[in-house]
């Protein structure tokens, strides 16, 4: 009530009137008339701070949204629909989760880094509740793990991130880094205001009441403090330096503080690290032993992901493919290695006079992305070409240079320290040279069964290759019998060159496969419990059973293990797992109108979702929408047929029935068993 035409009472005036008989607390009055208007849904004018209420019989969206926020029992992990409420289970921590993913990842760029939020089954089962395209199968890049509880700094955090690494994470450890919360900060999931405005927030949404325009206006003031809550949650972040997989507890990490919020954090992160984590020396020394080794890029990408084994030394950080391949084009272009591109070796040149002209050179020739990166050998200026190659002269034919005339299109194999424009690697006068005349080509004529070649001296795998291309021996060609032999070279480097060269998978490799794995329960009534199985190999094919699912697993994995031990013993081909999304990288490039562009983005952000995230289930729905359109047309067109078939079998029913002595019923029972 109140006086004249306007409409209800300020929260003074209304203070004023209560106070005329009896004095009451500021505070305590307050605490009241606030909790009056988040619980009473007919309250009306708190959106304006200080400006007037008032009853109305209308409901007030604002109030009903925070009163729907506060009902723990909608949002609980087993909440069922009751009569006229609608349940929301876990939907809160799911919103968080998503919120925080739209912060820390920009849609207008490439982010440095593979942003993860862990969700609260963090601890036990990591990937449960996570996308599969997180998994850590498919990292490709630094991954920025968001750890959603309390870690405090010290022993415990080296115990509990080594610990969670071991378990959860069986390969590309060396690739993660751990976002930690402020020390004095609460748990993503632990946080009641947090959880309070996430629930408003989604509530306002378009997967839940933002639909209807009131509740899609009140989307941003509930949005707003979520968003500003998470920004600025988060101020350090951990990364590996230690590994140790027996006594995990060993493991040692490296803290360091940022003070960057939201978007800027991943960047952050790398940034970080690359100024003051990764060591150039380390790295280059690391690159000169695998350039020595006549390694791959691809190898050495691999090795990088995975951290040291205990007492060899620290970790080197995993910046990426990218970042790591510019380095490896920063130390070639002080002349201390060569790259070899598609058969040609590139390098530093003699007339570089300085390391940016030499960088120049060697990108235009050299920058390659991908399995093409992947792809290319590393090599020492002083190993690659001919120069510890010695090649036996064939006794029948005199060894012959391709004279000016010879209009051959076949190309020697680079020989002595030369790139593909033919001039010197390196600096000259600060590489050491060798004196080594280049050998001469071999004639270029196919060689007979009998024919055989050998190099005597020792070699590189990268001069070895040449050897092929110098003896004229076509790629396609058949030979009866190879044999290499390894001196003076550690166990590890044997056992890389082997599994490099080897072309046969063993046991353990097919073990080893990611075949698809089905977990059922088994009925009360035929025992309980779990049946584990490989549905590649048939319903019953491979399975196990146990109590528990863990235990179904295990019994699966001895089945598979005897499976394929008989299958190798018997000389059967084992199948490949099937991976029917496998040539599909879940990516593609779409033009957009720049208006529609805009108005995605406008109807993403309303949303509180991403724009890919809203595209994508746009995509989903009009999909499924045609999906089912196409399968009435079938089914209408099915009826069409079904309906001339029984038109057709009536009128030749009528028909017989005609010429027949028998009553309905005997012809259908007769005749007709399967209709009857």
């Amino acid at each position: 009530m109140s006086p004249g035409r306007q409409q209800g009472g300020t929260p003074v005036s209304l203070h004023l009137d209560i106070t005329k008989q009896n004095a009451i607390d500021d505070n305590a009055f307050q605490a009241e008339l606030t909790s009056l208007i988040e619980n009473s849904v007919n309250i009306h004018g708190d959106a304006v701070p200080g400006g007037p209420l008032w009853f109305g019989l209308q409901e007030n969206p604002r109030s009903k949204v925070r009163a729907c926020a506060k009902n723990n029992k909608l949002w609980q992990p087993d909440a069922l629909p009751s009569a006229g409420q609608t349940a929301y289970p876990e939907k809160d921590l799911n919103h968080i989760r998503n919120t925080l993913k739209h912060i820390l990842v920009q849609e207008t760029k490439e982010p440095l880094s593979r942003v993860i939020i862990l969700g609260t089954n963090w601890k036990s089962d990591p990937w449960l509740d996570v996308d599969e395209v997180d998994h850590p199968a498919k990292w490709d890049r630094p991954v920025l793990m968001v750890i959603p509880d309390q870690i405090q700094i010290g022993t415990n955090l080296n115990t509990v991130l080594g610990g969670w690494l071991a378990k959860h994470v069986l390969k590309k450890r060396n690739t993660v880094r751990f976002l930690l919360l402020e020390t004095d900060k609460e748990g993503l999931y632990a946080d009641t205001e947090l959880i309070f405005s996430a629930r408003c927030s989604f509530l306002c949404s378009r997967e839940a009441w933002g639909m209807d325009a009131t509740y899609r206006g009140l989307h941003r003031d509930f949005d707003g403090p979520l968003r500003k809550a998470l920004k600025t949650r988060f101020n350090r972040f951990a990364i590996l330096r230690k590994w140790d997989f027996q006594s995990s507890q060993e493991c040692e990490f490296d803290t360091e503080k940022i003070s960057e919020q939201g978007e800027n954090i991943p960047g952050t992160v790398e940034n970080k690290i690359l100024s003051d984590l990764f060591d150039h020396t380390d790295f280059k020394t690391f690159l000169l032993q695998r350039a020595k080794d006549a390694d791959f890029l691809g190898s050495l990408m691999d090795d990088l992901m995975e951290p040291p084994p205990p007492n060899v030394g620290d970790a080197i950080p995993f910046l990426g493919e990218t970042k790591t391949y510019e380095f490896v084009i920063d130390i070639a272009a002080e002349g201390d290695i060569v790259l070899n591109v598609d058969g040609n070796w590139i390098g530093r040149r003699a007339e570089d006079s300085n390391e940016n002209d030499a960088k120049s050179y060697i990108r235009s020739k050299a920058f390659r992305t991908g399995q093409e990166m992947r792809r290319i050998q590393l090599g020492l200026p002083g190993s690659v070409g001919g120069k510890a190659v010695s090649v036996p002269k064939d006794p029948s034919k005199e060894a012959t240079t391709p004279s000016a005339d010879d209009t051959s299109d076949e190309k020697p194999y680079p020989t002595g320290t030369t790139n593909d424009d033919g001039k010197p690697l390196g600096e000259g006068e600060n590489k050491e040279k060798t004196d080594v005349p280049d050998l001469p080509g071999l004639p270029n004529k196919p060689l007979t069964i009998t024919q055989s070649r050998k190099s005597v001296e020792a070699a590189t795998g990268i001069n070895l290759s040449g050897c092929f291309e110098k003896w004229g021996i076509d790629s396609n060609k058949t030979l009866s019998s190879a044999k290499i032999e390894f001196q003076g070279l550690t166990a590890q480097q044997v056992k890389r060159s082997v599994r490099r060269y080897s072309m046969k998978k063993d046991l353990n490799d097919y073990l080893a496969s990611p075949y698809k794995i089905e977990i059922v329960p088994i009925a009360e009534d035929e025992g309980g419990g779990y049946l584990a199985r490989l549905p590649q190999f048939g319903v019953l094919g491979i399975v196990g059973d146990g109590e528990t699912k863990e235990q179904a697993l295990a019994d699966l994995a001895r089945s598979q293990k005897e499976r394929f031990q008989r299958y190798l013993a018997e000389g059967l081909e084992i199948p490949k797992p099937e991976t029917e999304l496998g040539e599909y990288s879940g990516r593609f490039l779409v033009r957009f109108p720049k208006y529609l562009h805009r108005e995605l983005s406008k109807a993403a952000k309303e949303n509180g979702v991403s724009l890919n995230q809203y595209i994508c289930t746009l995509l989903a729905m009009n999909f499924q929408s045609d999906r089912l359109a196409a399968t009435i047309t079938v089914m209408r067109e099915e009826i069409q047929t079904l309906n001339q078939n029984i038109g057709t079998l009536k009128y030749q029913f009528k028909e017989s029935y005609r010429f027949s002595k028998y009553d309905i019923s005997t012809i259908h029972a007769d005749e007709y068993p399967q209709a009857a």
